[in-house]
């Protein structure tokens, strides 16, 4: 209907009505394509709130686990420091439970915390440019790069406890736990314990090492969560 207008104006040279009839096209069209825009904006602004909340999610996780298990960790690698000061002391201490404790701390491997999945499918895929914030990408991927030390760290150690050297010189036997089957000291020669302080001195290094990792990721962790806990703050105070 508009192009058989405007050729009726062409030919009756109606060249005012024929500029009037473009820029009605021209505004039609491009208001067409805001309007596209618009809502592909508000589209894109749905899906970052829902991958958002899913690495809140994600990392929520993280921040309880970590929460629950960091000072049974530090404790742990307290303990191995005891058990090498109870070796220099010379002195037999006998099977109290302080000693089967640190005992314990020295043949445990703990694991590494997890990865975001979210992340992980945001790297996979191509696409952690949809994390807008930059400050919040570059904390994404510090959490990503001290995990990845820290699973390097737990290699080794595992590799130090699959040796036996510890059960050379000490008797285990197995006990329900609350994370699993678990093993308390049932008997020890304490001279072969004695000997073992070059062998603990290695697991207090890598130990020493990962805790530091943790501190690091657990700061990282909580510095994540807080910056996700911000964005999707502003992205529904928008949606309002």
């Amino acid at each position: 209907m508009l192009l058989r207008r405007v050729a009726e104006h062409v030919r009756s040279q109606n060249w005012f009505a024929v500029v009037l009839d473009f820029i009605i096209v021209v505004v039609g069209v491009f208001i067409g394509i805001q309007v596209a825009n618009w809502n592909e904006e508000l589209a894109q602004e749905a899906r970052d709130e829902v991958l958002l909340s899913r690495l809140g999610d994600d990392f929520a996780q993280i921040v309880d686990y970590a929460e629950r298990k960091m000072p049974i960790r530090r404790s742990s690698t307290q303990s191995i420091s005891e058990l090498i000061s109870t070796i220099r002391s010379g002195v037999d201490p006998g099977l109290t439970e302080v000693f089967q404790d640190q005992i314990n701390a020295a043949v445990i491997a703990w694991v590494s915390f997890e990865m975001a999945a979210t992340y992980d499918e945001l790297v996979a895929t191509g696409t952690l440019s949809r994390i807008r914030n930059p400050e919040l990408r570059k904390t994404l991927n510090d959490y990503a790069r001290q995990r990845e030390a820290d699973v390097f760290l737990l290699a080794l150690a595992m590799e130090k406890r699959d040796e036996g050297i510890i059960e050379g010189a000490v008797q285990f036997r197995p006990v329900a736990g609350y994370d699993g089957p678990q093993h308390s000291v049932e008997s020890y020669d304490w001279e072969k314990v004695k000997a073992l302080e070059p062998h603990l001195q290695v697991i207090l290094r890598n130990r020493t090492l990962r805790l530091d990792w943790w501190e690091r990721e657990f700061a990282t962790a909580k510095a994540a969560l807080r910056l996700i806990k911000t964005e999707l703050g502003a992205l529904r105070s928008t949606d309002s």
